[in-house]
């Protein structure tokens, strides 16, 4: 077999590697790209960081990241936004000189979930107060008027004089 035995990261689950043969590559061994945390719907303000796993060789690795196919001004090996916002999604790629591009990584970022607070939402919190409302004034106002009747009634005489103990 012609050519130097390279491992393939990606090809054998870590926790195999190390009981696993040597596998031979037909061409540079490929990047691997992780997130952490490790879901791609995230939301704004979250911290996300990118790892970019490359075969080592002897030398130096300046690691390029790629944003939406645009290179970005970052060469280390993991890539870290302290707090991430909408133009923060897309898919994302990393590789080095001695590997192939990595894996895509898509990332989602969200705006916060909270309930809406335009004025159609608004509408529902307050329709039971206003029936809350209208119940209680329907009450009062036919006990008043109750009442009010009862006082003014000539055929009864509600005004007795109070008189303590016969």
């Amino acid at each position: 077999l012609p050519g130097p035995w390279v491992p393939c990261p990606g090809l054998i689950p870590a926790f195999w590697s190390l009981a696993a043969p040597a596998i031979r590559c037909n061409g540079p061994p490929r990047a691997v790209l992780t997130l952490e945390p490790p879901w791609f719907n995230v939301l704004q303000g979250d911290k996300v960081t990118l790892n970019c796993k490359v075969f080592q060789t002897p030398g130096h690795h300046s690691i390029e990241w790629l944003h939406n196919g645009s290179a970005l001004p970052i060469h280390q090996n993991s890539y870290t936004i302290p707090a991430v916002n909408i133009e923060n999604s897309g898919e994302y790629q990393c590789w080095t000189e001695h590997t192939t591009l990595s894996n895509s990584v898509k990332l989602q970022v969200s705006s916060d979930p909270r309930p809406s607070t335009s004025s159609s939402s608004k509408i529902w919190y307050y329709i039971p107060f206003y029936l809350v409302m209208g119940l209680l004034f329907a009450v009062d106002t036919g006990l008043y008027f109750t009442l009010k009747r009862e006082i003014n009634d000539p055929k009864k005489n509600t005004r007795h004089p109070l008189t303590l103990g016969t």
